[in-house]
C-alpha cells in the first residue's frame, strides 16, 4: 500500500503470513517466528523483517546484518 498504509514500510501487514505466500518452505528449519516469539531488542513479535529488509542488503538473503555473527548477536549472547 503505497499511500497511507499504517504499518512500517508501507507493507499491508507485517504479519509472517505476508512472507509466507511466496515463501512457504521458510523458517520450517530455522529460526522461529510468530507472534509467541518475542525479539529482545523491540518487545514485538518475531517476523520475517527482524532479519531480512526487501531493499537491497550487502549480505545473502537480504539479511539486514552480516549472518556469520552480527546478525545473531542482536539477540543471541555467546
Amino acid at each position: 500500500m503505497a499511500h497511507g498504509a499504517e504499518n512500517s514500510k508501507y507493507l499491508v501487514t507485517t504479519d509472517v503470513d505476508l512472507c509466507s505466500r511466496c515463501h512457504e518452505r521458510a523458517h520450517k528449519v530455522s529460526h522461529p517466528v510468530g507472534p509467541d516469539v518475542i525479539d529482545q531488542r523491540t518487545g514485538e513479535a518475531v517476523t520475517c523483517l527482524s532479519c531480512h529488509t526487501m531493499h537491497g542488503s550487502d549480505h545473502e538473503s537480504y539479511l539486514t546484518l552480516d549472518p556469520s555473527m552480527d546478525l545473531c548477536v542482536q539477540c543471541h549472547q555467546r
